[in-house]
Order: structure tokens, then C-alpha cells, then sequence
């Protein structure tokens, strides 16, 4: 028999079958089989040697943060608790180039060097190198992870490596759970009546297998925000107003957990969230009683031959929103936007394979291919008075997105290169190249000099597709993919204990999809081409005595009115972070915070300033915080549709949080 195949997608399409296959029929494969070479564990680390550790989020093995070929940041989640910071979105908003905010539609957009959107679609978010984001919208599980399971937090500020594909136009962010010994149980309770409890347990059967499990819930009260300038639809009465008082709220349960078998991985998450759980009436065009449920089933197998590595790995993901929009239909009229069947058929579906050869000391060869297909239910609008459908938003829809990738990694005395690409073909989008070349000089041990190119492929999702509400919002089928190309320039310094790396960037966007609002009416649209361009400072300090971090962001286009670039507006000029802890004894710790961001269009510069104390015994951990210490107002532009009147206050005044973690 003779099979014809013709086309990198014909290909992919078949071989991803083959992938997947191999991956259930190789498990069963005995463990006596050559195992990978163990790396030094960053788990087993001190403080002291934090600054030495490997990160792996750029490439395919752990590397030291000065040879990476990559702008990368990592966060201790322990280091950060210790300075007051307490929740994974506090986390993010803490290292360089990032900013974090609350917009109308009751969601958080992350902005990455200048670059946002509402629901996120420019983020790519990794769960242990695992893609987790929604398939209607591209939103990310930032209330999704256990915070007692996470060990520490990779950023790659711009697309990064050539294995990533769509959503990785401003940045890559992987959550490192724990996989080491430290069970605990936690609870914590603010003033505002936040009550959250958690945990984390970890089994190891032997030195190579082991199961983990972390979890959490929140319940929360929240607090009153002030909104002002909303956009509101045409058909309300002259005179409504657009300003109101609107709760504020998180509440969320996870579940996360792994299991490993020698070279054998699983992974299942999930979580189920609302934000904004009011119905008090409003004369405001908001969302309100936003749900997210996802989860996510992950296995991978691993192999290490004399001179190769090879991995299979295959994943489902499920993730919707739901959500309550106020005034919708007409004024004191609420509706709704659901997926019919609650969102069971909203899915991710990937498989794929990596191969490495290692020619030689000098010389490795990556390359791989994967397959994805997302699908989505019926999306709908319904009314709340009778809790029915009343106009069908999207229809059912499904898109196939198959990807190769390559590259060539060399490296000779000081000096590393490496030059790459990644061919995608999406179904509804068309087929693109995307290269990556990087150049790595190291000085000497501590210190290196890094000259990288890479280009970022991000696929419209199906609500900027095919939304339509007649009148309020529609949707552009003829939306290309968007291209985000960066180059980047960067010095690294490790030693005594001190990382200090200072880069400089230069991004260019090419039919950038963006969401707009113009003449009362919602659209999406390819922007044509902007740049950006700024200078990125990271310092980290670790000593016995303290330990200090420190960052500092410079966004050349930032708070300008530029005619093409309507996000330039909203982009913060200045962005700096600070934090330090303070061993006062054995037992006792003092720590604070102070994140700042400078003024963006009407919003005035923000100053959050937290501050914390632990008292530690064998067993048991007590914190008592005080967030945002100086009672700042913190007022956020509108992310979502850039409506310069449109202000939210984003978070509560001075609030008071304790935490009791018990340890065995």
C-alpha cells in the first residue's frame, strides 16, 4: 500500500495520529528502560543559591538565567510572600513590563511591554510547560492554580521560543507548580471578609515517582469600586448616568494535581471562578457575575537515548465563561451571554512530539511538530428575566491549527547561536513562518551580552471572528493573524549571590487585532503596524541578612496619543517595583512591597505599597499583612474598548489580611 501525502499540514495531520498513539502504547513500557539525566533539582535550592538556579521557559533544557536566549524573569512565591504580596495576579504585576488591572468585563487584562487585550488573547499562559487558555475568547486561569501548589512563576517578556505557538504575541507565563516534600495547610482572612483556605501534599514512592495535589477556595465579600466615563449604548434615555459604585469581588475553587512514573506525566487541573457576584442594579453597561470553568488533563512520556531525547505528549482542555450583562437589552433589562450545553464542547485538543539530538558537545538539533483543534458551542444571548435565549450570538464553530518546528543550537567557546523557525498552518487563518535567531556571548562565568529576534504568531479567536449583537458588537471573519516581531539587546550579570540583567527592546506589530469602540458600535479590526520600545532593569539580591528585588520598566510610547497606535494612549511611561525582607531572627520576618506605575491617559500615577510580618515555628506559620498601605485610590484606564473617560478604581483602601499556614 502507498500512502500520498503532500503539504506540511497533510503531514502534521498525520503524523500527530501516530504521536498520539505512540504515547499510550510506550507508557506501559518497563522503567528499566534508560531514564533522563537528572538535572540538579531547583526545588532543593536555598535562598542563598536562588540566584544560580536554572530556568527552562526559553528553551528546551534548564539553563542559567545569563546563558538563556531569552528576556526571562523568575519569582519565588515564597520570596514574594514574604514582602506582602499573596496572590498569583500580585505576583505577575510585580516583575518587569507587566501591568495588571480590572476592566468592565469583570476580567483582568495582563499588559506586557505596552501590549494588552481585554480577554488576553496576546498572553500565552503555561501550566508546567502546558498550554491552558479558553478557545472562545483566549482568556487564562489566573484564579485557576492553588497558590500553596505554586513553587515559583517564568516570564518571557516577548514571544520567546519557536515550540510556542498562538497567544504568545507580548509574552509567555509559566506557572511552576511544587515537586517536593512540604505539606501545608493554609488560611487566610482580610478585612474585607476574604476568607481563603488551601493546601498542598506531596507522596514520593520512590526517587522517581511521586504524586502531588494542591487546592484551594476563596470566599469574598470584596469591596466597592467607583466607575465613571462607561460607554453606554445609544438607546439609553438622555441624561443616564455613566458613573455608579459597583462591588468588587474574586471567589474561586481549584484543584491541581500530578503524578509521576519515572519518565511517565500526568497532569489534571480544575477550577471553577466568579468575579463581580452582585445583582444590585446599576444604569451601567457592565458585566456582572463573570464565571469561568475549566479543566485540564495532561500526560506526556519521555525518552533519553545515547545521543537523543525524544518526548510524546497529548492534552484536553475545557474552558468557558458565562456571564450576567447589565442593561443589555434596554435600560433596568439584564441579559446574558452562555454557551449552550454549559460549554461541555468549548475545547483544546493538542498532541504533539518533540525530538533533540545532541550531534555533539557543540551542537543540538530541536525540532518537533504538534497538532491543535479547538471547538465551541453555540454562543447566546439570553434574558435574565426569563432565562432564555433570546439571539444566537456564534454559531458552533471548530478550527485546526498544526505547527513544525526546528532549530539549530550551537555553541563554540563563549559564544552560543542559535536560528530557528516554526511553520503554522491555521485553518481559518492561512499558514506562517516564523523565525527565531538568538546570539549569546558570555564574558566570563558571571556575565553575558545577548543580541535576540523572535516573531510571535497569534490566530483570531471565534468571538473576534464571528460575534454579532446587531447595533452593539460584531465580529470580522476576514481577521489575518497577527504578527509581533521583537529584537532585543540585554546584558547579564550573576554573582555573589546578585542577578542584575538591564535589556532593551524594539517591537513591531503587523496586522495587530485589536478591539475598538466607535460610533456606539463594538468591532474588531487588523490595526496595520505600530512599534514599541523601551528599556527593562531586573535586580535581585540574596544574602543571609535580606534579600532585595527590584525592577524598573521604560515604555518610549507610552501615555502619547499616536494616530495608529490607539493602545499607546493607556501604556504606562514608567513602571517600578521594590521589595524587601528582613530577617529579624530565627523566627521572625518583616518585608514590604511598593509596585508604582506612572500616569496613562486620565488615570493618575498609582503607588501600592504592602506591608508584611512572619512568625515562623516548626509547624506553624503566622503572617499578618497590611495591603496598600497608604490608602491609595488606584484608578486603571479602560483596557477594553480605550474610551479615555472610561476610569475603575482597582483596588480596595488599606486592608488588613492574616494568614495561619500549618506545615508536616
Amino acid at each position: 500500500m502507498i500512502i500520498r501525502i503532500s503539504g506540511p499540514a497533510l503531514v502534521i495531520n498525520f503524523c500527530q495520529r501516530v504521536g498520539l498513539i505512540s504515547l499510550f502504547l510506550f507508557t506501559g513500557i518497563s522503567s528499566a528502560e534508560t531514564s533522563f539525566e537528572k538535572q540538579p533539582s531547583i526545588f532543593e535550592l536555598s535562598l542563598a543559591e536562588l540566584l544560580n538556579v536554572r530556568v527552562d521557559v526559553a528553551s528546551y533544557t534548564s539553563e542559567r538565567i545569563i546563558q538563556t536566549p531569552a528576556i526571562v524573569s523568575r519569582y519565588d512565591q515564597n520570596d514574594l510572600t514574604l514582602m506582602g504580596i499573596k496572590s498569583l495576579k500580585d505576583m505577575l504585576s510585580f516583575i518587569p513590563g507587566f501591568v495588571l488591572q480590572e476592566n468592565r468585563a469583570g476580567g483582568t487584562p495582563v499588559m506586557i511591554r505596552g501590549i494588552v487585550e481585554a480577554f488576553n488573547q496576546k498572553i500565552l499562559f503555561l501550566v508546567d510547560d502546558v498550554p491552558y487558555w479558553m478557545p472562545s475568547h483566549s482568556e487564562i486561569p489566573l484564579l485557576g492554580i492553588p497558590i500553596e501548589a505554586i513553587s515559583h512563576v517564568e516570564v518571557i517578556r516577548g514571544p520567546g521560543a519557536i515550540y510556542y505557538g498562538t497567544n504568545a504575541s507580548a509574552g509567555v507565563i509559566k506557572i511552576v507548580t511544587k515537586q517536593k516534600a512540604g505539606n501545608s495547610l493554609a488560611v487566610n482572612y482580610d478585612s474585607n471578609q476574604k476568607l481563603n483556605v488551601g493546601g498542598y501534599y506531596f507522596h514520593a514512592f520512590n526517587d522517581d515517582s511521586h504524586f502531588s495535589l494542591g487546592v484551594e477556595s476563596q470566599k469574598d465579600n470584596g469591596f466597592t469600586s467607583y466607575f465613571e466615563g462607561t460607554p453606554q449604548p445609544p438607546s439609553f434615555p438622555k441624561g443616564t448616568p455613566d458613573f455608579d459604585h459597583i462591588v468588587i469581588t474574586e471567589e474561586m475553587t481549584s484543584v491541581l494535581a500530578r503524578f509521576r512514573y519515572y519518565n511517565f506525566n500526568i497532569n489534571f487541573q480544575t477550577f471553577d471562578s466568579m468575579t463581580n457576584d452582585t445583582d444590585e442594579p446599576t444604569p451601567l453597561s457592565i458585566a456582572t457575575q463573570r464565571e469561568h470553568k475549566g479543566y485540564l488533563l495532561h500526560m506526556d512520556k519521555s525518552w533519553q537515548f545515547e545521543h537523543a531525547n525524544m518526548q510524546v505528549y497529548s492534552e484536553y482542555n475545557q474552558f468557558y465563561l458565562q456571564f450576567v450583562s447589565r442593561n443589555v437589552l434596554s435600560l433596568g433589562n439584564d441579559g446574558g451571554f452562555r454557551f449552550d450545553n454549559n460549554g461541555d464542547n468549548n475545547t483544546r485538543w493538542r498532541t504533539g512530539v518533540t525530538f533533540d539530538y545532541h550531534w555533539n558537545n557543540h551542537l543540538t538539533l530541536n525540532s518537533g511538530m504538534e497538532f491543535e483543534k479547538r471547538r465551541i458551542e453555540n454562543y447566546n444571548l439570553y434574558s435574565v428575566a426569563t432565562n432564555r435565549n433570546i439571539l444566537r450570538l456564534i454559531e458552533s464553530q471548530a478550527v485546526e491549527e498544526n505547527a513544525l518546528f526546528g532549530q539549530i543550537d550551537y555553541q563554540y567557546q563563549q559564544w552560543r547561536f542559535l536560528i530557528g523557525g516554526r511553520y503554522t498552518n491555521n485553518s481559518k487563518s492561512g499558514d506562517r513562518v516564523t523565525p527565531r535567531v538568538s546570539t549569546v556571548y558570555q564574558i566570563d562565568n558571571h556575565q553575558s551580552i545577548k543580541l535576540l529576534y523572535s516573531v510571535g504568531f497569534n490566530s483570531p479567536n471565534f468571538t473576534q471572528l464571528f460575534i454579532n449583537i446587531p447595533g452593539t458588537i460584531e465580529g470580522n471573519p476576514n481577521l489575518r493573524a497577527e504578527l509581533v516581531k521583537t529584537t532585543d539587546l540585554a546584558y547579564s550579570y550573576e554573582k555573589d549571590n546578585t542577578l542584575f540583567v538591564a535589556n532593551a527592546y524594539l517591537l513591531k506589530a503587523d496586522d495587530f487585532i485589536q478591539r475598538g469602540f466607535s460610533n456606539n458600535l463594538v468591532s474588531f479590526f487588523n490595526s496595520g503596524s505600530f512599534d514599541r520600545s523601551g528599556i527593562e532593569l531586573d535586580y535581585q539580591r540574596v544574602l543571609k541578612s535580606y534579600t532585595l528585588f527590584a525592577n524598573f520598566s521604560y515604555s518610549h510610547q507610552g501615555n502619547r496619543e499616536i494616530s495608529d497606535d490607539k493602545l499607546a494612549a493607556i501604556v504606562p511611561r514608567f513602571t517600578t517595583a521594590i521589595g524587601l525582607s528582613y530577617p529579624w531572627d530565627t523566627r521572625q520576618t518583616l518585608g514590604f512591597s511598593l509596585r508604582t506605575i506612572s500616569k496613562r491617559n486620565k488615570a493618575p500615577a498609582s503607588y501600592l505599597l504592602n506591608a508584611n510580618y512572619n512568625y515562623k515555628t516548626e509547624r506553624y506559620s503566622l503572617f499578618f499583612t497590611v495591603k496598600n498601605l497608604l490608602g491609595e485610590k488606584i484608578v486603571y484606564p479602560d483596557t477594553q474598548d480605550f474610551v479615555s473617560e472610561h476610569l475603575i478604581e482597582g483596588d480596595d483602601n488599606v486592608n488588613l489580611s492574616l494568614s495561619l499556614k500549618y506545615l508536616f
